[in-house]
């Protein structure tokens, strides 16, 4: 059974070098947001948070085994202008779009084959853009996290001088802001164990005082 994470707009407890970390979610966020960036000559513009520090999603899991499936991207987004020539895609300029960490922040491999889809251009309104990539068979353990880096890919080549526009955290299906990943496998999300239950110990009255058995 497949699993769909949506974006939302609640940080994430994960901490990765040089980005700011988001929640994903099996439910819809609470309100469109939309980050704007500059467009460039360049394959790949990073989506971001604040214009430097690029902007990511995260879900912390239960063990699992991935599997070669594919994955399902459906991102909203739009360009200031037809001459911009991008589109949706994932890429964290490592390996692939759609990592796992560990819960220390550290990254232990990719499990979308690199490199990924690039939708069909964006239009000037907001719009739905998706594209696909193929998943990789690999072992999670329980308190990792998946991963995933929205970004701008260029679709033939692209051009600077624009913005390019990426909007998540939608409360509704198929609208502005409903933008998701949908996993190939079933996967649950990671709770962590209950400090199990204190027992007092036994105690006894000898010569008028208590004392541990």
């Amino acid at each position: 059974m497949t699993t769909q994470l949506f974006y939302t707009d609640t940080l994430a407890s994960l901490t990765i070098s040089s980005t700011v970390v988001r929640s994903m979610s099996t439910s819809r966020g609470s309100g469109v947001i939309t980050k704007t960036d500059n467009s460039a000559a360049l394959g790949v513009v990073k989506v971001t948070d604040d214009g430097s520090l690029q902007l990511v999603f995260a879900y912390q899991v239960s063990a699992y085994s991935s599997t070669t499936g594919t994955y399902n991207f459906n991102h909203w987004g739009s360009e200031s202008s037809a001459m911009a020539n991008f589109g949706a895609t994932a890429d964290d300029n490592v390996i692939g779009g759609v990592d796992v960490y560990t819960n220390a922040g550290v990254r232990r491999f990719t499990i979308c084959a690199d490199p990924a889809g690039v939708s069909a251009e964006y239009g000037l309104t907001a719009a739905v853009k998706t594209f696909s990539t193929a998943g990789t068979a690999q072992t999670i353990n329980n308190g990792d996290w998946i991963v995933v880096f929205p970004a701008h890919g260029a679709v033939g080549s692209g051009a600077a001088g624009f913005t390019l526009m990426f909007s998540y955290n939608g409360t509704t299906s198929a609208a502005d802001g409903d933008s998701f990943v949908t996993l190939p496998d079933t996967v649950t999300a990671f709770a962590a164990a209950a400090n199990p239950v204190y027992a007092y110990p036994a105690l006894t009255v000898r010569n008028n005082r208590r004392i541990l058995l």
